[in-house]
């Protein structure tokens, strides 16, 4: 997207952040189980969320477009985690916060796979 304004405001009106927020925090997940892919590559997924969260950075935390704003500011995931129909959290569920916390202290423990 860049720095055109345009361009931005028109790729968040096609993606929801919600959309967004999910692909980053499901993306190892298998669609009808919710539970983790046996075989998956870590690193892989490293690179995937790296692809949805620059996007992110693009349409919405960039952007001065009032509907990316307000989709920002009305995403209940960012915060908390995914809760289910009563309010509870669901197992395993985080927040966007949560999962930049997760992968600071395990860059943190891997030093020579940065960069």
């Amino acid at each position: 997207t860049g720095k055109n304004p345009a361009n931005k405001a028109k790729i968040a009106a096609l993606i929801p952040f919600e959309t967004i927020l999910d692909n980053i925090l499901e993306c190892h997940l298998q669609d009808d189980t919710k539970m983790a892919h046996p075989d998956i590559d870590y690193d892989a997924l490293c690179y995937v969320k790296q692809v949805w969260t620059k996007l992110t950075q693009d349409a919405f935390w960039s952007s001065l477009d009032s509907h990316a704003v307000r989709e920002v500011q009305q995403a209940f995931r960012l915060w908390k985690p995914e809760v289910d129909n009563n309010g509870v959290p669901v197992d395993g569920a985080k927040s966007l916060m949560q999962e930049f916390c997760d992968a600071i202290v395990k860059l943190t423990g891997r030093p020579g796979k940065c960069g």
